[in-house]
């Protein structure tokens, strides 16, 4: 026995340590803690390859994220399709089809309760419903009645007229408040060739129509993030593609629906133009002090201008003719605007020289709807002026023009 130690010592090369000793140079392993122990357990039993008795398991769990996943879509399904689809509301006149049910088919308007009300039954109510769950539900109420055979109320309904809708605008916009839109200048003729047509009639009930009835959007308007507020839920769109020109969505409203612009910390110079959901033109108050020897004489007091929406200061000063005439080196702009939500009031005093001649948006700002302008000489106004005076008092010929 003590033989075949010693042989082993041999082979190897090295006696072993004894026990309880350390080797030097080579330091003891810590032992690790229960908590770490437990971790390092738990990751190579769920890393481990699985085994057949593991497969009820995974079963399930795929399965309840499957459920989760599932009912997460159907719901943002849901809400998207609540504030997307185009729905009855009261006053939408209505064209009722029933197969074999001569007695209940007509034109029927959507009344005040949001209900319609066929021969011989209850009302039903349809406010809230599209066209397709609104003729289910008219079949199913008859049926239920006993009126017709189950499955045998084959009902179809076409919208001939939407109807206005009454809706809150808050946030930036330029006039807030209630507004209708979906309303034609003339109401009667539109009705009535609506209805020589089922479905002819195209509604104007979307978000954007709310919004151009409301002035048109501001330059502070956040569009990544409208909310549209209905029966206490508020769920939120992106209109950005209404001013970029891209495809997109523009939820269909419903009546009494509330539309909330929220306000972005700096104005967006790229929403100031023309278009759907920005006013046309803006009016500014505008006024020439300089005299008719140097600018056409029909600019002078000229009240207020009309420009298109997007124009900026110096497109201002040449519709009032303030850009011409021999003293234009010394002339200034004077553009006064007061801020409607603080009431603060801005002050921009320009030279006329500067303004046409350099590329620069901090003395050139974008109009907007009531701003105030003036232009004005430094000081050759001033000495005209009083030249002016002078002549008329020492000339006899205007001093005989007085009598």
């Amino acid at each position: 026995m003590n033989e075949r130690k010693m042989n082993d010592v041999e082979c190897n090369g090295s006696t072993p340590p004894p026990r309880g000793s350390t080797e030097i140079g080579v330091r003891d392993n810590p032992t690790p803690s229960h908590g770490v122990r437990w971790i390092k357990g738990w990751l190579r039993q769920f890393f481990r390859r699985p085994a057949r008795s593991d497969l009820p398991t995974l079963v399930l769990i795929w399965a309840v994220a499957f459920g989760l996943s599932a009912v997460a879509i159907l719901l943002m399904v849901l809400v998207a399709g609540q504030a997307h689809a185009a729905v009855l509301t009261a006053g939408d006149r209505l064209q009722v089809v029933i197969e074999s049910g001569e007695g209940f088919s007509g034109k029927y308007q959507v009344d005040v309760q949001g209900a319609l009300l066929l021969p011989y039954a209850e009302p039903v109510q349809v406010a809230g419903l599209d066209p397709q769950s609104a003729a289910m539900a008219l079949s199913a109420h008859l049926e239920q009645r006993g009126i017709f055979r189950p499955g045998a109320a084959r009902t179809t309904v076409q919208v001939l007229w939407w109807a206005p809708l009454d809706i809150r605008v808050s946030g930036e916009v330029f006039n807030p408040g209630h507004h209708r839109v979906n309303m034609p200048a003339l109401l009667d003729r539109a009705v009535e060739r609506a209805e020589e047509i089922p479905g002819a009639y195209t509604p104007q009930r979307n978000l954007s129509d709310a919004l151009k009835s409301a002035g048109g959007i501001t330059p502070w308007s956040d569009l990544a993030r409208i909310g549209l507020k209905r029966q206490g839920k508020v769920v939120f769109a992106d209109l950005r593609h209404l001013i970029s020109g891209e495809q997109g969505d523009d939820p269909f409203l419903q009546n009494g629906d509330e539309v909330m612009v929220g306000r972005l910390p700096f104005p967006q110079p790229a929403q100031v133009r023309p278009s759907g959901i920005t006013p046309p033109g803006i009016k500014i108050y505008a006024g020439n002090l300089i005299q008719g020897q140097n600018n056409a004489s029909a600019a002078n007091g000229l009240g207020t201008l009309a420009l298109t929406y997007g124009s900026r200061l110096s497109q201002g000063v040449i519709a009032a003719n303030c850009a011409g005439g021999m003293f234009g080196g010394d002339r200034r702009a004077a553009l006064l605007r007061t801020d409607r939500v603080s009431g603060r009031t801005q002050t921009w005093d320009v030279l006329l020289r500067e303004l046409m001649t350099q590329a620069d948006d901090r003395i050139n700002p974008l109009l907007q709807e009531g701003d105030a302008l003036t232009c004005f000489d430094s000081s050759v106004s001033g000495w005209r002026e009083a030249f002016r005076i002078l002549g008329d008092v020492l000339l006899p010929i205007s001093i005989l023009k007085g009598f």
